[in-house]
């Protein structure tokens, strides 16, 4: 066992036990008894509300509204416990657990925790691939495997929360979305479930387009610029790069530029 695990269960002792705290922070109905050194050296936010200028720092006591509390417990013991990120099946957070990366990611840009966005970033990029329980297969006319309504569901809800969001501080999760589907293309994009969805994410579509011409033009290096204009194909879509996409998904420029 490391140093660095060994402090974070000390820490995490010390948050569930409230022993040694000097300070609180209240939500709804609930006090959490916390340590203004280890929120203070982890979280910006934290720093100004317990050790700013500030009357309620002063009290050694902050009040977190418009957050339910049992994320904000979530949040003290990601704070206090390190690099551990569970969401799956967190009180307080959406089933779907792409909508709850998205709402983890909320709370590291709240609270100003870079390394709970980051691995919010991380681990949705290297989200495990679709498992069998996300495919339903039919037998007409031939055998295939299509995605199920429910994964299709959950996927489409994480990204409309991840691009419900303009601040450039959303791009890298808006782009691990595009890099996880990237992962996946051979099966999500021949889905005609999620192909239909694009179309009421216009943006998140516009994207993971655009990554696809990047690797098409720069034999899969997404650090070139895409050409200025996009081949004619004779039939004003995408068709040879997107088989099955509906070309009425992105809006172009008269030169033919996305």
């Amino acid at each position: 066992m490391s140093v660095s695990t060994t402090h974070s269960m000390f820490d995490l002792a010390l948050l569930r036990s409230g022993e040694l705290s000097d300070a609180t922070v209240i939500c709804e109905d609930r006090t959490f008894a916390v340590h203004r050194s280890i929120l203070c050296s982890r979280s910006e936010w934290f720093r100004e509300a317990l050790d700013g200028p500030f009357v309620v720092a002063k009290a050694s006591s902050v009040t977190i509204e418009e957050i339910q509390a049992d994320k904000v417990w979530w949040l003290l013991e990601f704070i206090y416990g390190g690099a551990e990120l569970s969401l799956k099946d967190a009180p307080g957070f959406n089933s779907s657990i792409f909508a709850a990366y998205c709402e983890a990611y909320e709370l590291g840009d709240y609270f100003r925790l870079p390394l709970l966005t980051t691995g919010v970033v991380t681990a949705l990029s290297e989200q495990p691939g679709l498992s069998m329980s996300d495919l339903q297969y039919t037998t007409d006319p031939f055998p295939t495997g299509q995605l199920t309504a429910e994964y299709t569901y959950a996927f489409f809800a994480g990204v409309a929360r991840a691009y419900a969001n303009n601040s450039p501080a959303f791009c890298p999760l808006q782009r691990a979305f595009v890099e996880h589907t990237l992962r996946q293309r051979h099966i999500v994009l021949a889905d005609p479930g999620f192909t239909e969805c694009l179309g009421d994410e216009p943006c998140f579509a516009k994207d993971v387009l655009l990554e696809l011409l990047k690797e098409q033009y720069s034999g899969g290096g997404s650090g070139l610029a895409v050409p200025e204009q996009l081949p004619d194909t004779g039939q004003g879509g995408y068709g040879d790069i997107l088989p099955g996409w509906d070309s009425t998904l992105f809006t172009t420029s008269k030169n033919g530029t996305p």
